[in-house]
């Protein structure tokens, strides 16, 4: 729905609102994280990230036991406030999503964490985690095979510190 055509912003927002009115009926922990999760990124996607913010936020509690889950709720939760221009508080999570995609060996999703750390950072004037971070991420995208990211990433660094030069 969110990829068509087909249907308005209005109505796309009310059908991500009416599956978020199911959520009163979900007990399952795992079920009620992973609910939360799609209709946040499905918020994203239509930009808007403040809806997206609430989600990934209720996902939280029943994302704890599931690392994966809590590993993409972390990592979608700093991306929403990253686009919301709240820097401050992507930080935290984007390194929290980083080290966890890291210790279950899913080092591309971890490259994407760095990435979005390093913007963070940059927006909030630290210069050196913001370098670390990209480097970080150059070297996951490399190491993972993500050739179309690595120059993605070394274009962001440049606009990050030296502006628009085109």
């Amino acid at each position: 729905m969110v990829q068509s055509d087909q249907f308005n912003h209005n109505d796309i927002k009310g059908r991500l609102t009416e599956s978020l009115s199911l959520s009163n009926s979900v007990s399952d922990p795992s079920t009620l994280g992973d609910l939360y999760l799609s209709v946040g990124v499905s918020y994203c996607r239509i930009r808007c990230f403040q809806e997206a913010l609430a989600c990934f936020q209720r996902a939280l509690d029943p994302a704890a036991q599931r690392p994966p889950l809590l590993a993409k709720v972390l990592h979608n939760l700093g991306a929403a406030l990253n686009s919301l221009g709240k820097f401050s508080s992507a930080v935290e999570y984007h390194r929290l999503a980083a080290g966890l995609y890291g210790s279950l060996g899913c080092h591309r999703d971890q490259a994407r964490c760095f990435s979005n750390l390093a913007v963070a950072c940059s927006q909030l004037g630290d210069d050196q985690e913001a370098t670390e971070s990209f480097i970080l991420a150059l070297q996951g995208f490399r190491d993972t095979g993500i050739r179309n990211l690595v120059f993605t990433e070394v274009r962001c660094v440049t606009f990050v510190f030296y502006g628009d030069r085109s």
